[in-house]
C-alpha cells in the first residue's frame, strides 16, 4: 500500500510541475516540512556509509581517497593537447571561446559515486566532506605547481563565480543544483561573489550521461541564455566582466562551452571553466 502511495505521489507531482510549465510560469516552492521524529530517530539507525565501498563511517573513507587521482595534465579546449593549468593555447583562442579550463579529479571511483549520489541520491548533506576533498584537490594541485594560471586568473581578475543552470524542471524535482553546490565551494575557497542565476537555459535536454560524444554537442548546441536582470541598457553588468563558470563534470565540455558563448556574445571578456571532475 505504501509503494503505491509514493507513485501516486510522484504522479500528482510530476502532473503540477508540467502544468505549470506548459502555462510559462515557474513551479511552486515546495511546503516547507515539519521535521519528523521518527526519521531523525531513523537516520540514527542508518549511519553513514562510504559512497564507494559502503564501509560506515564518512561519506569519503580514507581507503577509498587514497585511490583518488588528481588530474595532474590539464588540457587545452580547443586542441585537447597537455596546456600548463588548463589554459587554452594562444593559437586555439576563439572569440567566444574557453580561456582556460581546469579539472580536480578523474571521474572514477569514490569521486563519481559521490557525484552520482549528490545529483541522484539527494544526499545533500555529502556537500560539507565534498568540500573537503575539493580542498584537499586544491592542495595537491597547488604542490605540484598546476594552480598557477587559474589563482592568476582569479587574483588579477577576481572573477564572479556562476554554476551552469539545471533547467528549472530538474532542479524542482531534484530540488537543488549540485554545480551551485560545488560553486559555494569554490567561492568560499577564493573569498569570490557567486551570482547563480546570471544563466538561464532555455529548453529541456536529454540526460548528457545518455549520449554519444557528437550527440553532446548537438544536445546543448545554443540552450544558454543571458539573464536580462543582469543588462544594462543593452550592456551588460560590469560586475560579469570576468566569470569562473562552473560545473560538475565535464567529458566533452560541450556544457561549458555552449554556456561560455551565450556569456561572451553578451559581453562577457573572459571566462575559465572549473569543474570537479573530467
Amino acid at each position: 500500500m505504501s509503494s503505491l502511495r509514493i507513485k501516486l505521489t510522484k504522479l500528482v507531482n510530476e502532473v503540477v510541475l508540467f502544468a505549470f510549465w506548459t502555462r510559462g510560469h515557474p513551479p511552486p516552492s515546495p511546503p516547507r516540512k515539519m521535521s519528523n521524529p521518527l526519521i531523525a530517530f531513523l537516520k540514527l539507525l542508518s549511519p553513514r556509509r562510504c559512497v564507494a565501498c559502503r564501509r560506515f563511517g564518512p561519506y569519503f573513507c580514507i581507503d577509498c581517497l587514497k585511490h583518488i587521482r588528481p588530474i595532474f595534465h590539464q588540457k587545452c579546449t580547443g586542441c585537447g593537447q597537455v596546456s600548463h593549468g588548463g589554459a587554452t593555447h594562444g593559437l586555439c583562442q576563439k572569440r567566444y571561446g574557453l580561456d582556460g579550463l581546469f579539472s580536480l579529479f578523474k571521474y572514477q571511483g569514490a569521486v563519481r559515486a559521490g557525484i552520482t549520489k549528490l545529483k541522484y541520491g539527494k544526499l545533500t548533506d555529502i556537500k560539507f566532506e565534498l568540500a573537503e576533498l575539493v580542498n584537499l584537490g586544491f592542495q595537491i594541485q597547488g604542490e605540484h605547481d598546476i594552480l598557477s594560471k587559474l589563482e592568476s586568473y582569479i587574483v588579477g581578475q577576481h572573477p564572479v563565480v556562476v554554476p551552469v543552470p539545471l533547467h528549472w524542471w530538474k532542479k524542482a524535482k531534484r530540488g537543488f543544483n549540485q554545480a551551485e553546490i560545488i560553486g559555494e565551494i569554490l567561492a568560499d575557497e577564493y573569498d569570490l561573489p557567486m551570482l547563480p542565476r546570471v544563466l538561464k537555459r532555455k529548453f529541456r535536454l536529454l540526460s548528457q550521461t545518455k549520449l554519444k560524444s557528437k550527440e553532446r554537442i548537438k544536445n546543448t548546441k545554443g540552450i544558454y541564455y543571458l539573464n536580462s536582470d543582469y543588462m544594462l541598457k543593452n550592456r551588460i553588468d560590469p560586475v560579469l566582466e570576468n566569470i569562473l563558470l562552473v560545473d560538475d563534470v565535464t567529458t566533452t565540455g560541450s556544457t561549458l562551452k555552449q554556456a561560455t558563448i551565450a556569456l561572451k556574445k553578451r559581453g562577457v571578456k573572459r571566462v575559465w571553466g572549473v569543474s570537479l571532475a573530467t
